[in-house]
């Protein structure tokens, strides 16, 4: 300071993008969906067959954003009623694609490459613009609005 300048150092991190400001878009490329195409804009996005899924005592313990329908399409039934969520991750500024212990599991296709989503607890996968998530064998296709 005796110079005419002082510097200071700090590790205050980089300000992330508010979670509720970044939108996505899933389009269904084969399955049986309640729409075609979504747009959302909030941190977490269910996925699974039923809007609703129930317990025992029929009390909700999870709704799906994007709902496939429980019809008899073989695409739709390869999906558990709560079978995957995309979680914002704030340190990436992006989405990750969560297994949540489904029974046909869920994969990721990213230019010809197959990546399996581990299930359960897991730091999930990534996601990219354009690609393609398989759950059992819907397909849904990822974007980020604006890109």
């Amino acid at each position: 300071s005796d110079r005419g300048f002082e510097i200071t150092y700090s590790n205050a991190p980089a300000s992330a993008a508010d979670p509720d400001s970044i939108r996505i878009q899933l389009t269904i490329l084969a399955g049986n969906a309640e729409r075609n195409h979504y747009d959302f804009a909030k941190p977490r996005i269910n996925i699974g067959r039923l809007a609703e899924v129930l317990d025992s005592d029929m009390r909700t313990v999870r709704r799906n954003d994007v709902a496939l329908k429980d019809d008899s399409t073989l695409e739709n039934s390869t999906v558990s009623r709560a079978h995957a969520h995309l979680e914002y991750d704030s340190e990436t500024n992006r989405f990750r694609l969560f297994d949540d212990g489904s029974a046909r599991g869920t994969i990721v296709i990213r230019d010809g490459s197959v990546t399996p989503v581990p299930r359960g607890n897991s730091k999930g996968l990534l996601l990219q613009p354009g690609d393609e998530i398989i759950l059992g064998k819907v397909r849904i296709r990822f974007e980020y609005a604006g890109d």
